[in-house]
Protein backbone atom coordinates (compact mmCIF):
# COMPACT_ATOMS: atom_id res chain seq x y z
CA UNK A 1 0.00 0.00 0.00
CA UNK A 2 1.31 3.45 -0.93
CA UNK A 3 1.57 6.07 1.80
CA UNK A 4 1.56 9.79 1.08
CA UNK A 5 2.53 12.86 3.07
CA UNK A 6 0.97 16.11 1.83
CA UNK A 7 2.78 19.22 3.04
CA UNK A 8 0.86 22.50 3.20
CA UNK A 9 3.46 25.19 2.45
CA UNK A 10 3.04 28.95 2.80
CA UNK A 11 3.39 32.00 5.03
CA UNK A 12 1.89 32.51 8.45
CA UNK A 13 -1.86 33.31 8.36
CA UNK A 14 -2.31 31.78 4.89
CA UNK A 15 -5.21 29.52 5.97
CA UNK A 16 -3.24 26.30 6.47
CA UNK A 17 -5.12 25.27 9.63
CA UNK A 18 -8.44 25.43 7.81
CA UNK A 19 -7.12 23.60 4.76
CA UNK A 20 -5.71 20.86 7.00
CA UNK A 21 -9.20 20.27 8.43
CA UNK A 22 -10.92 20.49 5.04
CA UNK A 23 -8.61 17.84 3.58
CA UNK A 24 -8.94 15.79 6.75
CA UNK A 25 -12.65 15.27 6.13
CA UNK A 26 -11.76 12.64 3.54
CA UNK A 27 -11.79 9.07 4.79
CA UNK A 28 -8.24 8.20 3.75
CA UNK A 29 -6.67 11.53 4.84
CA UNK A 30 -5.36 12.18 8.35
CA UNK A 31 -5.06 15.95 8.89
CA UNK A 32 -2.51 16.03 11.72
CA UNK A 33 -1.71 19.73 11.43
CA UNK A 34 1.72 21.16 12.28
CA UNK A 35 3.13 17.74 13.07
CA UNK A 36 6.70 18.69 12.13
CA UNK A 37 6.81 20.64 15.38
CA UNK A 38 7.46 17.30 17.08
CA UNK A 39 10.96 17.68 15.65
CA UNK A 40 11.36 20.53 18.19
CA UNK A 41 9.04 19.50 20.98
CA UNK A 42 10.15 22.25 23.36
CA UNK A 43 8.31 25.01 21.48
CA UNK A 44 6.10 26.38 24.24
CA UNK A 45 3.13 27.60 22.17
CA UNK A 46 2.30 24.43 20.23
CA UNK A 47 -0.59 22.32 21.51
CA UNK A 48 -2.80 19.42 20.46
CA UNK A 49 -6.53 20.07 20.06
CA UNK A 50 -7.59 16.51 20.86
CA UNK A 51 -5.28 16.03 23.86
CA UNK A 52 -5.90 19.68 24.88
CA UNK A 53 -2.32 19.98 25.98
CA UNK A 54 1.16 21.08 24.99
CA UNK A 55 2.60 18.61 22.49
CA UNK A 56 5.04 17.39 25.15
CA UNK A 57 1.99 15.72 26.71
CA UNK A 58 0.28 14.72 23.45
CA UNK A 59 0.00 10.97 22.96
CA UNK A 60 1.93 11.29 19.69
CA UNK A 61 5.04 12.34 21.61
CA UNK A 62 5.53 8.73 22.72
CA UNK A 63 4.71 7.28 19.29
CA UNK A 64 6.94 9.21 16.90
CA UNK A 65 10.32 7.70 16.05
CA UNK A 66 12.72 10.40 14.77
CA UNK A 67 14.36 8.12 12.18
CA UNK A 68 10.97 6.87 10.95
CA UNK A 69 9.00 10.04 11.50
CA UNK A 70 6.05 9.63 9.13
CA UNK A 71 6.18 5.83 9.07
CA UNK A 72 5.60 5.78 12.81
CA UNK A 73 2.56 8.02 12.35
CA UNK A 74 1.11 5.73 9.70
CA UNK A 75 1.66 2.81 12.08
CA UNK A 76 -0.25 4.75 14.74
CA UNK A 77 -3.13 5.48 12.35
CA UNK A 78 -3.32 2.44 10.02
CA UNK A 79 -6.74 3.40 8.61
CA UNK A 80 -5.19 6.30 6.67
CA UNK A 81 -3.06 6.32 3.53
CA UNK A 82 -2.44 10.09 3.53
CA UNK A 83 -1.08 12.34 6.28
CA UNK A 84 -1.31 16.14 6.05
CA UNK A 85 1.55 18.12 7.60
CA UNK A 86 0.55 21.80 7.69
CA UNK A 87 3.82 23.08 9.18
CA UNK A 88 4.06 25.56 6.26
CA UNK A 89 7.80 26.16 5.99
CA UNK A 90 10.90 24.18 5.11
CA UNK A 91 12.62 25.33 8.30
CA UNK A 92 10.17 23.26 10.38
CA UNK A 93 9.89 20.36 7.96
CA UNK A 94 13.62 20.14 7.30
CA UNK A 95 14.66 20.16 10.95
CA UNK A 96 16.26 16.73 11.45
CA UNK A 97 14.46 15.50 8.30
CA UNK A 98 15.12 11.87 7.34
CA UNK A 99 14.13 10.50 3.92
CA UNK A 100 11.74 7.55 4.20
CA UNK A 101 11.77 5.49 1.02
CA UNK A 102 8.29 4.07 1.53
CA UNK A 103 6.66 7.54 1.53
CA UNK A 104 5.48 9.56 -1.49
CA UNK A 105 5.78 13.27 -0.74
CA UNK A 106 3.34 15.83 -2.16
CA UNK A 107 2.69 19.53 -1.53
CA UNK A 108 -0.03 22.17 -1.59
CA UNK A 109 1.39 25.69 -1.81
CA UNK A 110 -1.22 27.92 -0.16
CA UNK A 111 -1.08 31.71 -0.47
CA UNK A 112 -2.79 34.97 0.24
CA UNK A 113 -2.17 37.92 -2.07
CA UNK A 114 0.76 40.03 -0.82
CA UNK A 115 -1.41 42.88 0.51
CA UNK A 116 -3.67 40.40 2.36
CA UNK A 117 -0.65 38.85 4.05
CA UNK A 118 0.86 42.26 4.84
CA UNK A 119 -2.36 43.39 6.54
CA UNK A 120 -2.11 40.41 8.92
CA UNK A 121 1.62 40.98 9.35
CA UNK A 122 1.23 44.65 10.27
CA UNK A 123 -1.88 44.20 12.44
CA UNK A 124 0.21 41.94 14.66
CA UNK A 125 2.97 44.59 14.75
CA UNK A 126 5.52 42.16 13.33
CA UNK A 127 7.07 44.84 11.12
CA UNK A 128 6.52 47.46 8.43
CA UNK A 129 4.63 47.09 5.15
CA UNK A 130 7.88 46.89 3.20
CA UNK A 131 9.22 44.24 5.57
CA UNK A 132 5.99 42.27 5.15
CA UNK A 133 6.29 42.36 1.36
CA UNK A 134 9.92 41.27 1.62
CA UNK A 135 8.92 38.36 3.87
CA UNK A 136 6.15 37.24 1.48
CA UNK A 137 8.60 37.33 -1.43
CA UNK A 138 11.31 35.58 0.55
CA UNK A 139 9.13 32.74 1.84
CA UNK A 140 7.54 31.82 -1.50
CA UNK A 141 10.82 32.20 -3.35
CA UNK A 142 12.41 29.82 -0.83
CA UNK A 143 9.53 27.34 -1.16
CA UNK A 144 9.84 27.10 -4.94
CA UNK A 145 13.64 27.13 -4.89
CA UNK A 146 13.66 24.14 -2.53
CA UNK A 147 10.99 22.29 -4.51
CA UNK A 148 13.16 22.61 -7.60
CA UNK A 149 16.51 21.97 -5.92
CA UNK A 150 15.45 18.75 -4.21
CA UNK A 151 13.08 17.48 -6.91
CA UNK A 152 15.42 14.70 -8.03
CA UNK A 153 17.39 14.08 -4.86
CA UNK A 154 15.63 14.35 -1.53
CA UNK A 155 18.29 14.52 1.16
CA UNK A 156 17.82 17.28 3.71
CA UNK A 157 14.33 17.99 2.32
CA UNK A 158 11.76 15.72 0.64
CA UNK A 159 11.85 15.15 -3.11
CA UNK A 160 8.50 16.17 -4.60
CA UNK A 161 7.64 15.61 -8.26
CA UNK A 162 6.39 18.66 -10.18
CA UNK A 163 3.05 16.91 -10.81
CA UNK A 164 2.66 16.51 -7.04
CA UNK A 165 2.75 20.25 -6.30
CA UNK A 166 -0.63 22.04 -6.23
CA UNK A 167 -0.92 25.85 -5.91
CA UNK A 168 -4.06 27.00 -4.08
CA UNK A 169 -5.06 30.54 -3.14
CA UNK A 170 -6.69 31.50 0.14
CA UNK A 171 -9.62 33.05 -1.72
CA UNK A 172 -10.12 29.91 -3.79
CA UNK A 173 -10.27 27.86 -0.59
CA UNK A 174 -12.70 30.02 1.40
CA UNK A 175 -14.98 30.82 -1.53
CA UNK A 176 -15.28 27.20 -2.65
CA UNK A 177 -14.12 24.77 0.06
CA UNK A 178 -15.67 21.71 -1.57
CA UNK A 179 -14.28 22.58 -4.99
CA UNK A 180 -10.83 23.17 -3.49
CA UNK A 181 -10.75 19.79 -1.75
CA UNK A 182 -11.93 18.11 -4.96
CA UNK A 183 -9.26 19.93 -7.01
CA UNK A 184 -6.45 18.99 -4.62
CA UNK A 185 -7.51 15.35 -4.28
CA UNK A 186 -8.02 14.91 -8.02
CA UNK A 187 -4.66 16.53 -8.84
CA UNK A 188 -2.76 14.44 -6.30
CA UNK A 189 -4.63 11.23 -7.12
CA UNK A 190 -6.63 10.70 -3.93
CA UNK A 191 -10.33 9.73 -3.71
CA UNK A 192 -12.72 12.51 -2.76
CA UNK A 193 -16.21 12.44 -1.25
CA UNK A 194 -17.35 16.05 -1.46
CA UNK A 195 -20.33 15.39 0.84
CA UNK A 196 -17.94 15.05 3.78
CA UNK A 197 -16.37 18.53 3.50
CA UNK A 198 -19.15 20.19 5.51
CA UNK A 199 -17.98 18.24 8.58
CA UNK A 200 -14.62 20.04 8.68
CA UNK A 201 -15.25 21.56 12.14
CA UNK A 202 -15.90 18.24 13.91
CA UNK A 203 -13.13 16.90 16.12
CA UNK A 204 -11.48 14.01 14.26
CA UNK A 205 -10.49 10.70 15.84
CA UNK A 206 -6.82 11.68 15.87
CA UNK A 207 -4.62 14.48 17.15
CA UNK A 208 -4.52 17.91 15.49
CA UNK A 209 -1.35 19.86 16.21
CA UNK A 210 -1.11 23.66 16.50
CA UNK A 211 -2.84 25.99 14.11
CA UNK A 212 -4.95 29.11 14.03
CA UNK A 213 -6.59 29.83 17.41
CA UNK A 214 -10.06 30.31 15.88
CA UNK A 215 -9.86 26.92 14.19
CA UNK A 216 -8.51 25.35 17.39
CA UNK A 217 -11.40 26.86 19.39
CA UNK A 218 -13.99 25.37 17.04
CA UNK A 219 -12.53 21.91 17.47
CA UNK A 220 -12.50 22.09 21.28
CA UNK A 221 -15.89 23.85 21.55
CA UNK A 222 -14.72 27.23 22.88
CA UNK A 223 -17.33 29.67 21.56
CA UNK A 224 -16.14 32.92 23.17
CA UNK A 225 -14.59 34.61 20.13
CA UNK A 226 -17.66 33.68 18.06
CA UNK A 227 -20.13 35.23 20.52
CA UNK A 228 -18.19 38.45 21.21
CA UNK A 229 -19.67 41.23 19.07
CA UNK A 230 -16.40 43.13 18.73
CA UNK A 231 -14.66 40.07 17.27
CA UNK A 232 -14.29 39.60 13.50
CA UNK A 233 -15.38 36.00 14.14
CA UNK A 234 -18.72 37.04 15.69
CA UNK A 235 -21.57 34.85 14.44
CA UNK A 236 -19.26 32.73 12.27
CA UNK A 237 -18.96 29.55 14.31
CA UNK A 238 -18.63 26.53 12.00
CA UNK A 239 -18.59 28.76 8.92
CA UNK A 240 -15.90 29.07 6.29
CA UNK A 241 -15.67 32.78 5.53
CA UNK A 242 -13.32 35.16 3.77
CA UNK A 243 -11.32 37.44 6.04
CA UNK A 244 -11.41 40.85 4.34
CA UNK A 245 -10.14 42.85 7.30
CA UNK A 246 -7.21 43.92 5.08
CA UNK A 247 -9.50 46.49 3.48
CA UNK A 248 -9.87 48.50 6.71
CA UNK A 249 -6.43 50.11 7.01
CA UNK A 250 -6.05 52.65 4.23
CA UNK A 251 -2.56 53.73 5.31
CA UNK A 252 -1.26 50.17 4.98
CA UNK A 253 -2.91 49.84 1.58
CA UNK A 254 -1.30 53.06 0.32
CA UNK A 255 2.09 51.65 1.25
CA UNK A 256 1.16 48.37 -0.44
CA UNK A 257 0.64 50.22 -3.73
CA UNK A 258 4.14 51.68 -3.41
CA UNK A 259 5.53 48.18 -2.82
CA UNK A 260 3.68 46.78 -5.83
CA UNK A 261 5.37 49.47 -7.93
CA UNK A 262 8.93 48.87 -6.75
CA UNK A 263 11.07 48.20 -9.80
CA UNK A 264 13.32 45.76 -7.93
CA UNK A 265 10.34 43.68 -6.76
CA UNK A 266 8.17 43.64 -9.90
CA UNK A 267 10.01 40.75 -11.67
CA UNK A 268 9.87 38.59 -8.53
CA UNK A 269 6.22 39.43 -7.90
CA UNK A 270 5.26 38.57 -11.47
CA UNK A 271 7.04 35.22 -11.30
CA UNK A 272 5.63 34.19 -7.92
CA UNK A 273 2.08 35.37 -8.59
CA UNK A 274 2.03 33.19 -11.70
CA UNK A 275 3.42 30.14 -9.87
CA UNK A 276 0.86 30.61 -7.09
CA UNK A 277 -2.14 31.06 -9.42
CA UNK A 278 -2.72 34.48 -7.87
CA UNK A 279 -4.23 37.39 -9.90
CA UNK A 280 -1.66 39.27 -11.95
CA UNK A 281 0.17 42.29 -10.59
CA UNK A 282 -1.96 44.84 -12.44
CA UNK A 283 -5.19 43.33 -11.08
CA UNK A 284 -3.86 43.34 -7.51
CA UNK A 285 -2.79 46.98 -7.83
CA UNK A 286 -6.25 47.86 -9.14
CA UNK A 287 -7.91 46.01 -6.26
CA UNK A 288 -5.91 47.92 -3.67
CA UNK A 289 -6.40 51.25 -5.46
CA UNK A 290 -10.17 50.71 -5.60
CA UNK A 291 -10.22 49.83 -1.90
CA UNK A 292 -8.79 53.21 -0.96
CA UNK A 293 -10.72 55.16 -3.61
CA UNK A 294 -7.91 56.03 -6.02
Amino acid sequence: MDHYVVFILGTAWCGSSLLNLLLGTQRQICGLGEVSDFRDINRATIRCARCRSHIKHCKLANIIKPQQFYSSLFNAFPAYTVIVDSSKNWWSIGRNFVVESNIVYQAVVLSKAPHEFVASYCSRKVGTVAQGFAEWLGIYNHIFECLERYRDRGTVLPSIAESHVVPVTYRQMVRDPSGTVTYICNTLGHPCDVSLVANWHNMPNHCVIGGNPSVFDQLVGDHQRFTTQSSKYYGKMHRVFEDRSWIQNKDILRECIECYRRDDWIPHLNRLLKLLNQPNLQDLQSEVSNAIGL
